[in-house]
């Protein structure tokens, strides 16, 4: 039996994409696998990264250390996702040294040493610290061949494996909105610092609004109100701090006819993944997107802009909503007319996935 243990990061969005999603359909399979998620809850505060915790905060340290010893005992494989501080790698590389049949695969989904122009953390230590994570491992699992060519010079030879972001069927629930609206409802859902690519979008839709009233432009943010976005009356705008439990049908509720992906075109966006196609898909919601990486390879129907000008996006916006008022006066119930939701589920399949990561864990473990 392939023994799995999988040790998350802070970040929740990334954990449920990346780590809960996998191990969820790994016991779903019923093969000759045990997986378990290890939070450290019972030790530590949620708020509270464990990896800077590791060493030299008393009983805290003692309590994770004891915990990582026992598991370095019993799992095959333990999968850590990005570690940034060096408490965390420092204790790993002892515990490596006493138990050196046991895998490490690093599990990483952004760029390393790339932020967004907003983001308010810039490079520093912590991005050191996700180099060495990624070079002392065994192996690395990310979440686009893009990330896994440009971790390269870091990780030299050692296997890596592309896992891409999957809708997990039972994990992903959701009630059909019933609201009904006359006017195309057009959204943008993103994390905070990311104004930049927010922008992009506003100053599209901007002049749209001014000259269409049937239209608006509903906006949920993980951070605060950009300074640039002014208050306008076919604008929603409203800071959100959902948890992934609510996701999905928060997603739902907002009753959009188009969802929009726009990307400055960066090395941490190329880096990103196509995750709000499959977000979006699974709602049968179309999606209008940046020509970046992530979004210019995706295997399914989606909308892609020439280019990431005003006068662009202007035209592409245009030419969709004319589309989207014809199907409405048509009062077709499913006037997004696209196989949407089975192209996500087909194209990026997470039974086929999870099947390959375990080939991928099982492969690592016997190349001894």
């Amino acid at each position: 039996m392939l023994k799995v243990l999988y040790v998350p990061s802070l970040n929740k969005g990334v954990v449920y994409w990346r780590i809960e999603a996998y191990a969820q359909q790994m016991v779903k399979l019923k093969e000759d696998v045990a997986v378990n998620v290890e939070y450290f809850r019972d030790i530590i505060d949620i708020n509270v990264a464990w990896d800077d915790a590791a060493i030299g905060k008393g009983k805290i340290s003692q309590k994770i250390q004891e915990k990582m010893k026992n598991a370095f005992k019993f799992f095959d494989v333990i999968i850590f996702q990005r570690i940034q501080n060096m408490p965390a790698l420092a204790m790993i590389n002892e515990l490596r040294k006493e138990f050196p049949k046991t895998k490490i695969v690093a599990e990483i989904d952004d760029s390393v040493g790339e932020v967004s122009p907003s983001s308010p953390h810039k490079w520093g230590q912590h991005h050191r610290w996700s180099a060495e994570h990624l070079h002392m491992s065994d192996a690395v699992i990310c979440s686009t061949q893009y990330l896994a060519d440009s971790i390269g010079f870091i990780i030299g030879d050692k296997p890596v494996h592309v896992a891409p972001n999957c809708i997990n069927k039972s994990m992903w629930k959701i009630k059909k909105c019933k609201d009904k609206y006359k006017h195309v409802r057009i959204g943008y859902v993103g994390g905070g610092a990311h104004d930049e690519d927010l922008l992009i979008a506003y100053r599209a839709m901007l002049p749209i609004l001014e000259k269409d009233n049937k239209v608006k432009f509903v906006i949920r943010y993980g951070g605060f109100r950009p300074k640039f976005l002014l208050e306008h009356p076919q604008i929603d705008f409203k800071s959100v701090a959902w948890e992934m439990d609510q996701y999905p049908q928060e997603l739902e509720n907002m009753k959009l006819d188009l969802a929009l992906a726009p990307l400055r075109d960066s090395e941490f966006n190329r880096c990103k993944s196509n995750l709000k196609w499959v977000e979006w898909s699974i709602l049968n919601v179309p999606l209008l997107a940046s020509p970046v990486e992530p979004y210019i390879k995706t295997s399914g129907v989606i909308y892609i802009t020439k280019d990431n000008t005003v006068q662009e996006w202007k035209s592409s916006l245009k030419e969709i909503i004319g589309e989207l008022k014809i199907n409405l006066r048509l009062n077709n119930e499913d006037h997004k007319g696209f196989p949407l939701k089975r192209q996500c589920i087909n194209n990026q399949n997470m039974f086929k996935e999870t099947r390959n990561v375990l080939k991928f864990l099982n492969n690592l473990v016997s190349s001894d």
